[in-house]
């Protein structure tokens, strides 16, 4: 039985974490929520340690996309409140909207077997509770219910600090993503990988970390771009919850929010793809480990493309980074090939809690076993209660 406890840093945040008290904040909104965050903090300081060891960080790893990330971010101190990186001169006529930071979440998810979590980001894309997040963020959600107890304890955290306010359930990932991700996972290199390709999936809102709670009428989100891909040169907004160098305290209490103006550097193709399908923007503050699944929004204010991966290795700051965005452009076109509809006309469907219901009970399990065999397969691992 395979029992290495590996701190690795891939797209989506991995932290050897030991899960402990949370620090008070002055923010309202936390106070609010005070016993709830406590609650899951609890709750999972509680099965990390009760739990066999067997299962550690490997199997998060074993989550993540092949290795070719390794994006730095810069040090930064404890901020006071959300930061604003102003790194490019933006036009007078494209103002940011404090309203946009509504709409961006941290999706974080403990390892109920290990000290470790993952951590990303995602953004609201329908009043219902629709996230809109990159696949390798999305794939720990597939676990967050199952087996009995679970393998992950996933959350949806918002804020500035973040905070833990809502649960959320798996509503579509790519069928390509998950078997090209599984059958990449031990290869030696990721020479045939292609980067960015089927890399989004959608959450669904289900329910407060808090029970008793009722979850808000509606949610802040974002319209979609539906025009072509943002050109070369086209200024943007990036937003999304950067955690590259944190800490698992600081990520469990104090990670905030982060925004900055980017400029479109070029636009490029998906592997051999038909269509341009990334906007690449040079190094942002904003555009670093964490910031998986967030915002890129448009002059219209709609947005255009979510953060996905870097270009090679990671240079010594975050300057010497280049960030792909996959756009939304993409998405929907490699939606329509899968399912018959783009993203707006996924969203226009009536029941979206009935169509998540269907989407687990079709391929939730045949998902879950290609993960869970082949970590047994290749590193001995075996899931309690997994069948």
């Amino acid at each position: 039985m395979t029992n290495v406890y590996i701190g690795v840093v891939v797209f989506v945040l991995v932290i050897g974490a030991s899960l402990g008290i949370l620090s008070r904040t002055e923010n309202s909104a936390l106070e609010t929520v005070k016993s709830e965050l406590e609650d899951t903090v609890e709750a999972v300081s509680t099965l990390a340690t009760t739990s066999p060891s067997s299962l550690t960080a490997d199997i998060i790893f074993a989550l993540d996309v092949p290795k070719k990330e390794n994006v730095p971010q810069d040090a930064l101190s404890t901020p006071p409140r959300s930061i604003s990186a102003d790194t490019v001169p933006v036009p007078a006529d494209f103002t940011f909207k404090p309203e946009w930071r509504d709409t961006v979440v941290n999706l974080i998810c403990a390892n109920n077997y290990g000290e470790s979590m993952t951590s990303g980001s995602g953004v609201m894309v329908d009043p219902r509770g629709v996230i809109l997040t990159n696949a390798h963020v999305a794939t720990s959600f597939l676990f967050g219910d199952w087996p009995s107890p679970s393998l992950f304890n996933c959350s949806v955290r918002v804020g500035s600090p973040a905070y833990p306010a809502y649960r959320a359930v798996l509503l579509y990932i790519p069928d390509e993503y998950v078997r090209d991700t599984v059958a990449q996972l031990y290869k030696p290199d990721d020479s045939a990988y292609i980067y960015g390709e089927n890399d989004y999936a959608l959450l669904l809102i289900s329910g407060r970390t808090n029970p008793s709670a009722s979850l808000p009428a509606s949610f802040a989100s974002l319209p979609l771009s539906t025009g072509s891909i943002s050109p070369s040169g086209a200024f943007q907004y990036m937003l999304g919850y950067p955690a590259g160098f944190l800490g698992g305290q600081t990520v469990l209490r104090d990670l905030y929010m982060i925004s900055s103006p980017v400029a479109v550097q070029e636009t490029r193709m998906i592997g051999g793809g038909a269509g341009v399908d990334t906007m690449v923007f040079n190094g942002s503050i904003a555009g670093q480990h964490g910031s998986s699944g967030g915002a890129v929004i448009g002059h219209e204010g709609t947005l255009t493309g979510i953060p996905t991966f870097m270009d090679g290795e990671a240079g010594p700051t975050t300057d010497d980074n280049v960030l792909n965005a996959i756009s939304i452009n993409y998405i929907n076109r490699d939606l329509k090939q899968d399912t018959g509809f783009t993203l707006n006309e996924f969203l226009a469907r009536s029941d979206l809690k009935a169509i998540a219901d269907e989407f687990i009970k079709q391929h939730g399990d045949e998902y879950r076993h290609l993960y869970t065999d082949s970590w047994k397969k290749h590193q001995q691992i075996l899931i309690p209660g997994a069948q």
